[in-house]
């Protein structure tokens, strides 16, 4: 006999769905373009991937050699194409107007394409951000056109790690590309299983998810183990399709945040008042870049770029002649009255304990410095303390100046 619906248990299963940004990319460092579709391919059919959906921007297509032809091998493997705008633009850097003509300009490419699906991924996950107006105005655009909200559950920033790995091989700097492999696979596992908590705590059940990644040369050369990671820890991989169908579908086109943006999960938890964090820590690419930096480039002369930039104290004026004022640079750190070289780097979980030779008011001195990056509501705060003792309490936080504000979830 089955329980009627109300006595029946709640989904604690989880499943989630693989989808792709920024459809067609140009070659990266690995891969050509026609050679990374054949990987990504492979590796999905590999996989037991079914289905996964790629979202296209048609204003990159005649950009990039024979993209079109790549575009429809992937619906031949079976898996499905939608809209990310034909130009990729930030809505809350345009009218609403011209955003919703650049979705039509999409949409116009896409009508009666074998493999298309009525669905529409934000660019940036950016809704409109704190313009309410201009959120709407998009919304009741969708829905006028019959076109779905692709919303993501599950985000890392896959396109950071991509990105800096170009910059490095372009720069012909050494970087461990088995260790980037390694961080890559344990940073979007980590992902998952931190929105899989914040998802059951919002609902009290575990919905479908829908994990965001690119068209880049680094999921290419992962996704068979990510994959494997993922089913691992008990994920079960299903279609877009699937996913698309769960009731949390209904939130994406409703829910009322601060600003509107990042992934349905965060904003469904911010919405319900969770407290936070509501944000995957490495989703801050200043944290991201103090990993990539300590694992993948194996820097130890160098500040890791997370910790670089103007620094002062809550209450401070960020002004030159701020007393407790203090800025990074890779190679130095420079306080009130003096300045440090950088001359070693170490890693102590996720501080960075940095040797300066000390240079001020006429003396010399060497000092080990602990940097200490904390994730707050309102931003990043970086702590410092003395890197020969122990770590004491965290008593001092230092903002950082001329920091981008926008709200967060």
């Amino acid at each position: 006999m089955v329980a009627p619906l109300a006595a029946q248990e709640p989904e604690t299963r989880k499943r989630i769905a693989i989808t792709f940004d920024d459809i067609p990319r140009g070659a990266g460092v690995f891969y050509t373009e026609d050679e990374r579709t054949k990987v990504l391919i492979q590796r999905l059919e590999e996989a037991g991937v079914e289905q996964a959906a790629f979202f296209l921007n048609p204003g990159r297509i005649a950009k990039s050699k024979d993209s079109d032809k790549r575009i429809a091998a992937y619906v031949e493997a079976g898996h499905v194409i939608a809209n990310h705008t034909q130009t990729h633009p930030r809505l809350s850097q345009v009218s609403a107007a011209q955003f919703l003509a650049d979705i039509d300009a999409a949409s116009a490419w896409l009508e009666g394409r074998k493999g298309a699906r009525p669905w529409f991924r934000y660019p940036f996950l950016d809704h409109g951000r704190s313009d309410k107006t201009k959120r709407d105005a998009v919304r009741a655009g969708l829905a006028a056109r019959g076109l779905v909200n692709a919303y993501v559950t599950v985000d890392a920033s896959d396109w950071f790690y991509e990105g800096e790995a170009q910059k490095a091989m372009r720069a012909g700097q050494e970087i461990d590309i088995l260790e980037l492999g390694r961080m890559f696979i344990e940073v979007h596992v980590e992902a998952a299983e931190f929105y899989a908590d914040l998802a059951l705590r919002t609902h009290g059940r575990q919905p479908a998810h829908v994990l965001l990644l690119h068209e880049t040369d680094l999921v290419a050369l992962t996704l068979g183990e990510l994959v494997e990671a993922l089913e691992a820890k008990g994920w079960e991989i299903i279609t877009a399709d699937e996913a698309y169908k769960d009731l949390i579908a209904v939130e994406a086109t409703r829910y009322d945040t601060p600003s509107a943006g990042g992934t349905l999960t965060e904003q469904l938890a911010w919405q319900k008042g969770l407290p936070p964090p509501r944000w995957f820590r490495l989703n801050d690419t200043r944290l991201a870049g103090f990993e990539f930096d300590i694992r993948v480039r194996g820097a130890r002369r160098y500040i890791p770029g997370g910790f670089g930039g103007v620094w002062d104290y809550e209450g401070g004026t960020c002004a030159a002649g701020s007393d407790l004022r203090i800025e990074i640079a890779p190679d130095r750190v420079t306080f009130y009255e003096s300045v440090g070289t950088v001359m070693k780097v170490e890693r102590e979980g996720n501080d960075a304990l940095v040797t300066l030779a000390m240079e001020g008011e006429g003396e010399t001195w060497d000092q080990v410095l602990r940097l200490s990056l904390v994730e707050r509501r309102d931003g990043l705060r970086l702590f410092t303390s003395d890197g020969a003792k122990p770590k004491p309490v965290n008593d001092l936080p230092r903002k950082l100046c001329m920091e981008e504000t926008g709200a967060r979830p």
